[in-house]
């Protein structure tokens, strides 16, 4: 009988043992982790749309690359900007063959945060269905990282901007953790601008280095993916109010002919050569 405990004493501690060897990574590994996915509130009108979640997914199945080389997602008649950035601040494209390497791990809103939108109107006061004027969001920020990495990720640049309430008043974004490319767009008149509601505000490029980055020469978008911003002069989600003129029917345009900020600085530091 004692040798038959003993035998058994022994199978039991072999079982176990085999038990454990399922879960090798302490903690658990975060691409093992399954989310469950937010259900999304159905639109009650035009005006009215909900984020959708983002979290999980590659990033070449989420969104489209645009015409002006962005990766925009669809909300109706309207679209938004879906700026993915990288715990190390790398640029990873807007392509389906540059994002499919990729998975979004967080995003700046959380799902079914509201999106209002409103619409241009005729010469007899009657909105058109699908030319949107103005929108309380106007881009969504995805943490992401390579697919078959578990490195870790921090919310860093993943401050949550508020909406929009009006077209009166729009609020900083978060640039810190951005690639410099995926901040703005190079203007007409040659500076590097970002949208703000109706109206749109200067990015001015400072190097901590004290480098000069020449923002008319024929290769800037690939000078701009060397850097990373990890600094900016106004906070996240300081307040921007702007006015607008109206014709002589006493309807205001649909620019702004003034703005309580006319630019921020955003400091950069060049990235680091990838091993």
């Amino acid at each position: 009988m004692k040798k038959i405990a003993l035998i058994m004493i022994a199978l039991m501690l072999l079982l176990s043992g085999c038990s454990g060897s399922g879960s090798s990574d302490e903690g658990g590994s975060p691409d093992t982790e399954k989310h469950e996915f937010v259900p999304i509130n159905d639109s009650p009108d035009k005006y009215t749309f909900y984020i959708k979640d983002y979290v999980s997914r590659n990033c070449a199945s989420v969104g489209y690359e645009s015409l002006g080389g962005d990766r925009n997602d669809r909300y109706g008649s309207g679209y938004v900007h879906l700026i993915m950035i990288t715990e190390n601040g790398e640029y990873v494209g807007v392509s389906n063959e540059q994002l499919k390497n990729y998975v979004v791990v967080a995003q700046s809103l959380e799902p079914n945060t509201e999106i209002k939108f409103s619409y241009e109107k005729d010469e007899d006061g009657e909105e058109y269905d699908s030319l949107i004027e103005w929108q309380s969001i106007s881009e969504i920020v995805l943490k992401v990282r390579p697919t078959k990495s578990s490195e870790e990720v921090t919310q860093k640049g993943m401050t949550a901007i508020n909406p929009d309430p009006d077209r009166y008043v729009s609020y900083v974004k978060d640039y810190v953790g951005r690639n410099l490319a995926s901040c703005g767009y190079i203007s007409l008149g040659g500076d590097y601008r970002d949208h703000y509601g109706l109206g749109n505000i200067k990015l001015v490029i400072v190097p901590t280095d004290g480098s000069y980055i020449g923002l008319g020469e024929e290769n800037i978008f690939d000078i701009l993916k060397q850097y990373v911003v990890t600094g900016q002069s106004a906070a996240p989600n300081s307040e921007i109010k702007f006015k607008f003129k109206k014709d002589s029917d006493g309807q205001e345009y649909s620019w702004a002919s003034w703005q309580s900020r006319e630019e921020i600085e955003l400091y950069v530091e060049r990235l680091k050569p990838q091993n």
